[in-house]
């Protein structure tokens, strides 16, 4: 278990391969050594000029560093202004992450909102949402494989739902899930149901003992010849 420590050289060796698969597959480039905004648009217009990049994630907010002086609320405005700027002169959409302050934990209602951002950035964004655990508020939390949580819209500057949506945060794969009908987490990779596995693996199962008697037979048929062949399998037939 990562979040315990308690993982193996076997368990470590299958999640760097995973990772490594996971960000080839999905061609991302990884970049952890730039901070300056300015440096952030520049690298951004090169790499969607040569690899007409489809998506941008910065983690995040309150790290990205700027020549601009003051208050900070105005600076990581500005920040946040630019970056708006950046997607849209690329087409392509930019997700920034921010950190939330503790306001909440000294509120009745721990469920978070806009003002609970950390720093600015909030005007510029035309959509905020935040993941929410209420077990996290639980004076002594218990590890629970799975835990009913939600995603709260708190802004949305295109046409469509502000609100709670809830959701399933399976632990063993750090994912927020979609729910079935019967309250369990969908998870993308496994949709298919009992049924549609079985009958999966019936039709493979008999593909590929097809196959097998397909080969024997040809190799019967080299090794004996085809009238022996025949003669073998008639004595096969009244065996």
């Amino acid at each position: 278990n990562m979040r315990t420590g308690s993982i193996d050289k076997l368990d470590t060796e299958g999640i760097k391969e995973s990772a490594i698969q996971t960000k080839e597959k999905m061609k991302m480039t990884i970049i952890d050594d730039v901070f300056d905004i300015d440096e952030i648009e520049r690298m951004a217009k090169i790499r969607k000029k040569r690899n007409d990049t489809k998506l941008i994630i910065l983690d995040h907010l309150g790290i990205v560093t700027t020549k601009q002086r003051g208050n900070k609320d105005v600076i990581y405005d500005d920040i946040a202004y630019r970056l708006k700027r950046l997607a849209k002169q690329l087409d392509v959409p930019l997700i920034l992450l921010a950190q939330k302050n503790k306001d909440s934990a000294n509120r009745a209602n721990k469920k978070p909102q806009t003002s609970d951002l950390k720093y600015g950035g909030a005007t510029a964004a035309d959509v905020i949402f935040f993941p929410y655990r209420p077990d996290f508020n639980e004076e002594e939390r218990m590890y629970r494989e799975q835990v009913e949580c939600s995603i709260i819209v708190t802004k949305n500057r295109e046409p469509g739902t502000l609100g709670e949506f809830k959701r399933i945060f399976v632990d063993a794969y750090n994912l927020y899930c979609e729910i079935d009908d019967n309250g369990n987490a969908i998870l993308k990779n496994n949709k298919k149901n009992k049924a549609e596995f079985e009958k999966e693996l019936s039709t493979y199962f008999f593909f590929f003992l097809g196959i097998t008697i397909l080969i024997v037979i040809i190799i019967l048929i080299m090794e004996k010849g085809l009238v022996e062949f025949f003669e073998l399998k008639l004595q096969l037939l009244f065996f």
